[in-house]
């Protein structure tokens, strides 16, 4: 198993040469650059996105790759946050219809290949929304690490490079 370490945004990549992307940084160009020098140009394809948070610093990035990449599924904590790059990365899931999933603890991704993922966070808290795509997101919240709580499950290896 692969993973590629950009500024907020991590790549793996798994055995069965399934790409999941989690969070995408602040800066839409690095990690579009990150990605392209990762994965040949022939794969414009990422399985999973998960995005932690809705907070600039991890949604700006995001962005942009659902701009450029086919985006399969994405995992989120669907919290309450109001702001115009979380707004534009709801519609981009909606318009493109990629497939959506709330991110709960206990959640098991089966990847293949013996690869699993388990979600440890959040618990159900009172700010998640009931619907994933609200016309508006409350205002004020800060819900800074609410899916920041993945791992993969015991017994993998992996390898690690920070550009």
């Amino acid at each position: 198993m692969g993973m590629l370490y950009c500024n907020h945004a991590m790549l793996i990549q798994t055995p069965n040469g399934q790409n999941i992307l989690i969070d995408g940084g602040p800066d839409s160009q690095r990690v579009v650059l990150a990605l392209s020098e990762k994965l040949p140009f022939w794969n414009r394809t990422i399985d999973l996105v998960v995005c932690t948070q809705p907070q600039a610093d991890h949604i700006i990035g995001l962005v942009e790759v659902l701009q450029r990449y086919k985006v399969k599924q994405v995992l989120e904590p669907g919290v309450s946050y109001d702001s115009s790059a979380y707004r534009e990365w709801l519609r981009l899931v909606a318009d493109q219809g990629i497939e959506y999933n709330l991110a709960r603890a206990g959640q098991e991704i089966d990847l293949g290949s013996g690869v699993k993922i388990e979600v440890l966070g959040p618990s159900p808290p009172a700010e998640v929304r009931p619907s994933a795509f609200p016309s508006q997101g409350g205002q004020g919240e800060r819900p800074h690490n609410p899916a920041k709580k993945l791992q993969p499950i015991p017994g993998l290896r992996s390898g690690s490079s920070r550009p």
